[in-house]
């Protein structure tokens, strides 16, 4: 796809690694003195803990390939200068395979040395090869033996049947609870792969339509599997993140040329699966995904009956003002790929029927001190719309929006928790907080103007 599908290229560059590499007869792990066996790795320009995995695995003799990457989120400043740590889970080993000096097979491994986010997890994988609780049932398809396989011969015949000559490696780039994304190279050129949870499924189905019904916009479909939600897209080169004034206002213009080509399309966008989530039904699924021990153990307390009746009247502002359309969901800098004239815009896995304004916060949450970028991006968004819906200034009630879209994006977060297994959660646990935040802070703004 793009270099931005590289995620995980930070600037901390050095990783501490530790392997758990489980034995076939799904009980023994391999340990080296009692506890995970540990390597350092220091990551290239570009690369991703997962990727540079592909140079570690063959210098220590381990074949296969990463099942997961669990890496030590924990901020700069409480690392302390310690090497940020990551736990790789690999797919099982033969018992019989020539393990590396110093290594040797146990039924359980000393964690006493990992930080806590690793170690429970790596409890939990331990516990799961023991017996002692079952794999969950949420856990994603790429983090289970076999599948890596599957996709392989599925990118291959894809390839194959398009006349495109089968690829020389196809590389994982970036997993996590909510999709993969891999590279597929070949004589002719680079594919990425794509697969989302079931949560997600529709993205494959959504983007295939809007290739069709809107070429450029978004990356060119060589292939989707509806049912499996799998996706094979063309190259678009290496420019991403358009951040700067030009490369924000195309990639805004663009994001609403589609948004206004779905206005009367709504009911095709809900057979492919689009979730309707129209501002009328805002309040309830807030309260419904409020309602929930996920929310508690995030956000404490449930909400005030105050906050429910600030959120109404902030949705009275603003429902209408605009026509409902498919909204991106998770539309900023890093889903971007400039071109020429204008710029593609990848990732729809959170796509849905809502007002077009949710799709702002998202990107101005990358610039959270940035007055002049968060002007630029209101100001762009509402040019765009004002070449058809004649918006004067004040039209859209902006902290109204926020409000709304915080809301939109709070019941977002917590339904994707909801469908991921306890262990992941911590991958979108801070979206929760962070729009949230937006509600309470526009609702108590909105009191206070009253």
């Amino acid at each position: 796809m793009t270099a931005t599908w590289h995620a995980g290229a930070v600037t901390d560059q050095r990783r501490r690694i530790r392997l758990l590499v489980p034995g076939d007869d799904g009980y023994l792990v391999a340990t080296e003195h009692g506890r995970l066996p540990a390597r350092d790795l220091t990551l290239e320009d570009g690369e991703s803990t997962l990727t540079a995995m592909r140079r570690l695995l063959p210098a220590i003799g381990l074949p296969g390939h990463a099942l997961d990457v669990v890496l030590d989120q924990r901020r700069d400043d409480d690392l302390d200068g310690a090497t940020r740590q990551a736990l790789i889970v690999l797919e099982p080993q033969p018992v019989d395979w020539s393990l590396p000096p110093g290594w040797s097979w146990g039924p359980s491994a000393d964690l006493a040395d990992l930080p806590e986010a690793l170690a429970a997890v790596a409890t939990g994988r331990l516990d799961e090869l023991a017996g002692r609780r079952p794999v969950p049932a949420q856990r994603a398809a790429w983090l289970r033996p076999g599948w890596y396989d599957e996709v392989v011969a599925w990118i291959d015949d894809v390839l194959r049947s398009s006349g495109r000559p089968a690829a020389d490696e196809v590389v994982p780039i970036r997993q996590w609870g909510i999709s993969t994304v891999l590279r597929a190279d070949t004589p002719a050129g680079r594919v990425w792969f794509k697969a989302a949870f079931p949560g997600f499924r529709q993205e494959a189905a959504i983007t295939e339509w809007l290739h069709r019904v809107s070429p450029g916009s978004v990356p060119p479909v060589l292939a989707a599997d509806r049912d499996r939600g799998w996706l094979l897209l063309d190259d678009l080169g290496d420019r991403t993140e358009a951040a700067d004034e030009p490369a924000t206002r195309a990639a805004i213009d663009e994001l609403v040329t589609v948004q206004r080509l779905t206005v009367d399309r709504l009911d095709e966008l809900r057979d492919l699966g689009a979730p309707d989530r129209r501002l009328g039904r805002l309040v309830g699924d807030l309260v419904e995904a409020l309602d929930t021990t996920v929310a508690r153990e995030i956000l404490g307390d449930p909400h005030p009956p105050s906050m429910v009746e600030a959120l109404t009247e902030a949705i009275a502002h603003v429902d209408g003002v605009l026509p409902d359309v498919l909204v991106h969901g998770d539309f900023h800098p890093g889903n971007i790929a400039p071109r020429v004239r204008g710029a593609t815009v990848f990732d729809w896995s959170d796509a849905a029927i809502s007002s077009p304004f949710v799709d702002i916060p998202t990107w101005t949450w990358w610039y959270p001190d940035d007055d002049d970028r968060v002007e630029l991006v209101w100001s762009c968004f509402e040019a765009a719309w004002d070449r058809e819906h004649d918006l004067r200034p004040g039209t859209i009630d902006r902290r109204a929006a926020l409000t709304a879209a915080g809301a939109y994006h709070t019941v977002s977060y917590l339904r994707i928790l909801e469908r991921l297994e306890p262990l992941a959660r911590h991958e979108h646990a801070d979206g929760v907080t962070h729009f949230y935040e937006l509600v309470r802070r526009g609702c108590r703004d909105g009191r206070d103007e009253s």
